[in-house]
């Protein structure tokens, strides 16, 4: 117990400094730090779909934005495909693109 304590920092100590035993310590912080990864997943998703392009920005950056975000839903260890990427970037285009979204849907 006490080797697991001191090696985290206090505020972290104050969440398992009720538990009997270290196996008890380790299922407490592992139950955290679980709800913690599940709601940082809920979170990246939500921002995933609600991007947009914006004024300033040039497709490029907004592709590799959502490229970036889309990796970060992954490295969470939630799976998304390209073709939800893919989805998410040609619809999410303002209305300057269309004909863009009419060529990829003709190939």
């Amino acid at each position: 117990m006490f080797i697991i304590s001191s090696a985290m920092e206090l505020p972290q100590v104050t969440l398992i400094e009720s538990c009997r035993s270290s196996k008890e310590m380790i299922e407490k912080l592992d139950s955290i730090f679980k709800l913690k990864s599940d709601f940082n997943k809920m979170l990246l998703l939500d921002k995933f779909h609600q991007l947009n392009i914006e004024c300033k920005e040039t497709v490029v950056q907004y592709i590799s934005k959502v490229e970036n975000l889309a990796d970060q839903v992954k490295d969470a260890g939630e799976i998304i495909s390209d073709a939800t990427v893919i989805t998410e970037i040609l619809g999410t285009l303002p209305l300057r693109y269309k004909k863009l979204l009419t060529r990829v849907a003709i190939c």
